[in-house]
């Protein structure tokens, strides 16, 4: 098991706790804007009834200058992006370990929607997941979920914020929790029970982060996750 708590020695300090979440909200804003200016253009708005289109078309535009923003800022604290990204191949057995968990999270969270009343995917997905089909869209629209936000929110929140606020084993648990909490909070469009079970992914996916020392992993432990959820949404509606 590679350990992600000692730090190589040659390598400086990377941001602090402050200046990575500075560097996170900037690269969040700035990638908004970018959005925004997009969808305009086209006359199209993602924030009415999150129209599957409007999503795609701001995944697609939004995330990757994220990451842009982000690997410069690995780069002015004088790291590889790489190391300071966690961008390196997990070990087999981590990746069995990581999809293991997947499948565990999958089977608890719906047995937790099922003891309160809820059955199937979210209905907010199944908006989605509708008005992309109905708009030419759908193929877009399961790139943008289960390709291109899998590896940009993974750089972003199991990445670099990751690298800038889990700098000691003591930490850890804490900082994995509040990288859960803040991640959980960007998917607004779910209600509370969805919400939460977004935090329990971001638990899961934090630990793994952990134990591997691989972001990779967690790019695919998150993108499996995501094709579960359109597995699911597919068959729900057809």
């Amino acid at each position: 098991m590679q350990s992600s708590s000692p730090r190589d020695p040659t390598l400086p300090a990377p941001w602090g706790y402050w200046t990575t979440l500075g560097w996170t909200v900037l690269a969040i804003t700035v990638s908004m804007f970018v959005a925004q200016y997009v969808l305009i253009s086209q006359n199209m708005d993602a924030a009415v009834n999150f129209d599957g289109p409007a999503i795609a078309i701001s995944v697609l535009v939004s995330m990757p200058v994220q990451v842009v923003i982000l690997v410069l800022a690995t780069q002015l604290a004088y790291w590889p992006s790489a190391a300071y990204l966690g961008i390196v191949w997990p070990e087999r057995r981590e990746i069995i370990v990581g999809l293991a968990g997947v499948v565990i999270l999958a089977a608890a969270t719906d047995g937790l929607f099922f003891l309160f009343g809820e059955r199937g995917a979210p209905k907010i997905q199944i908006t989605m997941y509708q008005d992309a089909r109905a708009g030419g869209w759908l193929i877009w629209w399961l790139i943008a979920t289960v390709v291109v936000a899998p590896i940009c929110e993974e750089i972003m929140f199991r990445g670099f914020l990751f690298r800038g606020w889990v700098q000691t084993r003591a930490s850890a648990p804490y900082a994995i929790t509040a990288i859960a909490l803040v991640w959980s909070f960007t998917h607004t469009q779910y209600n509370l029970l969805e919400m939460f079970a977004v935090f329990a992914g971001g638990i899961l996916l934090g630990w793994m982060r952990w134990r591997s020392g691989s972001t990779l992993l967690t790019m695919m432990m998150h993108a499996a996750i995501n094709i579960g959820a359109m597995v699911e949404t597919a068959i729900q509606i057809k």
